[in-house]
């Protein structure tokens, strides 16, 4: 009886141990700002705690094509916007800005598609005082818009409706740009100044948005763009970085960046060949090429095929070379 006392107490002492490891240890102090529409909120982490808590189950995707699936318990952050008298439907997008600056954006597109959380706790735990605190999570959308340390959520108002008045086609508008090294992981590789490119194509736009191949779509605003790059060579070129970005904002295999009014198209993520009008982003019955000479066709019957960086279209027999870009007639 003795030695089974002995072995109760060690037992309780463990127990004990298990537990205080799972205290709270996050600095519930740290605060959130939501800012938008001309108003600003901000809340501790013990005030958060004192808004509407749902749970729900949510899973992600990393960036290495591992699925997480988790139970998370937060707030909806369509709660904040109806302080503010609004709804998802009047937000253009929502920025996402941890403690040290990482940025993720989340568009119009996926606000429509996911529910967005501030999250609190994830399968019953409280989250690791260190390194998250308190973070987003957009459920069933890929984890680079799980952003950790979140400490400010910005509702943007909808971009103006794009209305394209030409089109690029970046392997020869970036032939003529200065190419430099750049570091990818351990890799030296080719990139060029994301804003280099919007300067050729003489677009002062505030706003750009790039398409992967994959549908990955990011928003990104001008004074944000300052040292990104695109990186030309290497595995997902073309790639959007630059040396300080977080890796979830990356954008791989890039195969549109568009202005409100100029979209600039990357071959390299495209099939040999294709039909123009896929690529416009608008119904359109005509358009102009450019390129060994200028002619105006219908971009629905027009085939181009891509060989070594060069474009060659076909439309009603005639053949186009060397296209470089296509504008409206």
């Amino acid at each position: 009886m003795k030695k089974l006392g002995i072995l109760w107490v060690l037992l309780s002492v463990l127990l004990m141990g298990c537990q205080s490891e799972e205290k709270d240890l996050r600095d519930m102090n740290h605060t959130v700002t939501f800012v938008g529409f001309g108003m600003e909120e901000t809340y501790t982490l013990n005030e958060l705690y004192e808004l509407p808590l749902q749970q729900t189950d949510s899973t992600r995707l990393t960036s290495t094509g591992e699925t997480i699936v988790s139970k998370i318990k937060g707030v909806d952050v369509s709660y904040f916007l109806e302080k503010m008298g609004k709804s998802m439907n009047d937000v253009g997008s929502v920025r996402l800005i941890a403690t040290d600056g990482y940025l993720a954006e989340v568009p119009r597109e996926l606000l429509a598609q996911s529910k967005l959380f501030v999250v609190l706790e994830e399968d019953g735990k409280f989250l690791d005082h260190e390194d998250q605190i308190v973070k987003s999570g957009l459920i069933d959308q890929r984890s680079l818009y799980w952003v950790r340390l979140l400490s400010r959520v910005e509702f943007t108002e909808p971009l103006p409706q794009r209305s394209f008045t030409q089109w690029f086609f970046a392997e020869p508008l970036i032939d003529s740009l200065e190419t430099f090294d750049f570091d990818v992981y351990i890799y030296k590789e080719k990139a060029v100044y994301l804003l280099d490119i919007l300067d050729k194509i003489e677009d002062d736009s505030e706003v750009v948005v790039m398409t992967a191949v994959d549908g990955l779509t990011k928003v990104e605003r001008r004074p944000d763009l300052v040292n990104t790059v695109i990186v030309l060579s290497g595995e997902g070129n073309p790639m959007f970085t630059a040396k300080d970005i977080g890796k979830g904002r990356e954008v791989k295999s890039m195969i549109t960046l568009d202005t409100l009014s100029s979209r600039v198209i990357f071959t390299g993520s495209l099939t040999k060949s294709f039909i123009l009008e896929s690529l416009l982003g608008e119904d359109m019955n005509e358009l102009v090429l450019v390129g060994d000479r200028t002619v105006t066709v219908n971009p629905k019957n027009t085939e181009c095929e891509v060989v070594m960086d060069v474009i060659t279209c076909e439309f009603d027999s005639q053949t186009i070379d060397n296209v470089v870009r296509m504008s409206r007639p």
